[in-house]
C-alpha cells in the first residue's frame, strides 16, 4: 500500500519534477506450522539429559535438565550412586508441533527527482518492523503404559520485536537515447535493540491423572543488528525501441554484518 506525488518544476529550471512517496510493504511473512509425531526405538529425549548429567552435581544442571529434575523426568537412585528417568530407553510416542507468526513489514518514505530527461535520482527511507511468534510443544507418551509417569510436555515459546532504519540510493543516468546506465546503494538496515523474550515450560503426568505441576524457565535477551550492505550497478542498451540487451551486478557485504550485545559475544 502507498501513494505517490508529483510536483511540477515548470519552465526554466534543468529539473522537471519532484515526486514524493510513501509505503507500507510486507517483506517477509513468518506464518507456518509443521508437526513431526512418531514412534520411538527404545529412545528419548532423556537418554540425552542423562548422558549430559552423569556425574555433575545439581548446582551445574542446565536449565531443561533442571526441568526434568523438577518433573520426576530424572531422579537419583542413591543404591546405584547415578541418575535415571523413567523413560530411558523406552519406546515412547514422540510429537513436536512449532508454529510461527508474524511478519517483517517497512514503512518507507522516498523521493525523486528528473532532471531534463537524462538524470534520475531517488532516495528512500526505510523503517523496517519485525514482529516474531514461535510456540513449540514436545510430547513423549508411554502409551503401552509401562512406566509410573505416563507422559511429559515440554512448551516454549519466543517472541521477538525490533524497529529499525535504513536508506536506499539510486540513479539512472541516460547520456544517450540508446543507453542507460544505473547505480543503487543500500544502507545496512540498523536495528538498535531487538528484543528476545523466551520461556520454557515443563509437566509430567501420571496415569492416575495427576502430575507434577508446571515449572517454568523465563529468559529476556536484548541485542543490536546490522544487516549487510548492498551495491548494484547496471547498463542496459536499447535497440530501435524494439528490444534491450542489459547487465547487472550485485554486490552484498555479508560480511559486514555485525549483532552486538553488552551480555554475549558473538565473535
Amino acid at each position: 500500500a502507498g501513494g505517490a506525488f508529483r510536483i511540477g518544476l515548470g519552465e526554466g529550471s534543468g529539473w522537471k519534477s519532484i515526486n514524493l512517496g510513501f509505503g507500507y510493504n510486507r517483506i517477509c511473512d513468518y506464518n507456518n506450522a509443521y508437526r513431526i509425531e512418531g514412534q520411538s526405538n527404545n529412545s528419548s529425549m532423556m537418554d540425552e539429559f542423562l548422558s549430559d548429567i552423569q556425574g555433575k552435581k545439581l548446582q551445574n544442571f542446565s536449565d531443561p535438565e533442571l526441568l526434568a529434575w523438577k518433573t520426576y523426568m530424572i531422579d537419583y537412585d542413591s543404591a546405584q550412586g547415578k541418575f535415571y528417568s523413567p523413560f530411558a530407553k523406552h519406546s515412547l510416542h514422540q510429537k513436536l508441533v512449532t508454529e510461527s507468526s508474524g511478519a517483517k513489514d517497512e514503512i518507507a518514505f522516498s523521493i525523486g527527482g528528473n532532471y531534463n530527461d537524462q538524470l534520475f535520482i531517488g532516495a528512500t527511507i526505510g523503517v523496517p518492523v519485525i514482529n516474531y511468534n514461535e510456540r513449540t510443544k514436545y510430547n513423549e507418551a508411554d502409551d503401552q503404559g509401562t512406566t509410573y509417569i505416563s507422559s511429559y510436555d515440554i512448551n516454549e515459546n519466543l517472541r521477538v520485536r525490533t524497529t529499525g532504519v535504513n536508506l536506499k540510493l539510486g540513479v539512472i543516468y541516460q547520456p544517450a537515447e540508446f543507453i542507460r546506465i544505473g547505480a543503487a546503494f543500500h544502507t545496512p538496515s540498523y536495528f538498535g535493540r531487538v528484543r528476545n523474550t523466551y520461556t520454557r515450560t515443563m509437566a509430567s503426568h501420571y496415569p492416575d491423572g495427576n502430575g507434577s505441576g508446571t515449572f517454568e524457565n523465563n529468559y529476556s535477551f536484548n541485542y543490536t543488528l546490522h544487516t549487510p550492505l548492498k551495491a548494484i550497478g547496471s547498463v542496459a542498451f536499447l535497440i530501435k525501441k524494439r528490444a534491450f540487451v542489459s547487465a547487472e551486478y550485485e554486490f552484498t557485504g555479508y560480511g559486514m554484518a555485525r549483532m552486538n550485545s553488552n551480555d554475549y559475544s558473538f565473535d
